[in-house]
């Protein structure tokens, strides 16, 4: 048994480093690793939200993240997801969390922490997703600016602070660039209108002069968020991996299509798997 130091889980049973290694080894090459484990508990989960979803259509989808998608998961680890939301009425987080209640009443290996149980969610409406996105641009503008630079030449290490440790550094990038759009960029599954609206933001990069340099600084901060975090909170729980960096996180819009899936990829109906 490990302590992991302030982390809402403790006393985890210690790594199988075999299983880890070979994890790290899938990551060297591919974004996700979700194991078969994992795998079967989206499923089930997928199940009990189109359900659910029958009596709250106001739900439109899930957005799944955290170790379980890299294979780094334990048997005590939580299970991130997050919902899309189609509209906010006033009993939303009822809502939420009678949903997370079915889930972990009807999955097995479903772990829900006081930390997820905030029921993270992303409004897709559009009138919300501009406001977002005008943030993200004006955030963006703002380190070039503070900088002196253009935002063509914002590079990861051209955003560190002098004296910014590690975590402080990677959480700022995560805070100021990912979480206000980040869950769309994530495995997800839903209706259609889930994917549309991952062209939708596409679409409003495109629309930008730069637009590419804006898509390109806020890609950096995926991959940021995605592999450098997850290192720095592995480390700092005990837990001896290292999560290599991955290379293929598109630099363009057009890219940005091709590797994110959008709703002109897929058949007409509902996707029932996440995407890996």
């Amino acid at each position: 048994m490990v302590e992991i130091g302030e982390s809402n889980l403790r006393n985890l049973p210690l790594y199988d480093q075999e299983r880890m290694q070979k994890a790290v080894k899938v990551l060297e090459r591919r974004r996700y690793n979700i194991s078969p484990e994992s795998m079967r508990m989206y499923r089930e989960i997928i199940e009990v939200f189109y359900e659910f979803r029958k009596l709250h259509p106001e739900l439109c989808g899930l957005s799944l993240w955290g170790s379980r998608i890299k294979g780094l998961e334990n048997r005590e680890s939580d299970t991130d997801v997050l919902f899309f939301t189609d509209g906010t009425p006033d009993n939303l987080e009822e809502v939420l969390a009678k949903a997370t209640e079915l889930m972990q009443e009807k999955v097995d290996s479903f772990i829900q922490t006081k930390r997820n149980r905030g029921h993270f969610k992303l409004d897709i409406r559009e009138e919300n997703l501009d406001r977002k996105f005008e943030s993200l641009i004006n955030k963006i503008d703002t380190m070039a600016e503070e900088r002196g630079v253009e935002v063509a030449e914002l590079q990861n290490d051209a955003v560190r602070r002098e004296g910014e440790d590690d975590k402080s550094y990677f959480g700022r990038m995560r805070d100021s660039l990912v979480l206000p759009l980040n869950p769309l960029f994530d495995p997800i599954i839903g209706t259609p209108d889930v994917y549309r609206t991952r062209e939708y933001v596409l679409q409003q990069f495109e629309d930008l002069p730069d637009g590419n340099d804006y898509f390109r600084v806020f890609m950096q901060g995926k991959a940021v968020s995605e592999r450098e975090l997850s290192q720095v909170r592995a480390m700092e729980h005990g837990i001896p991996v290292v999560i290599p960096p991955y290379p293929q996180y598109p630099k363009t819009v057009e890219t940005g299509r091709k590797f994110y899936r959008t709703a002109d990829h897929l058949p007409e109906g509902i996707a029932q798997k996440p995407e890996v």
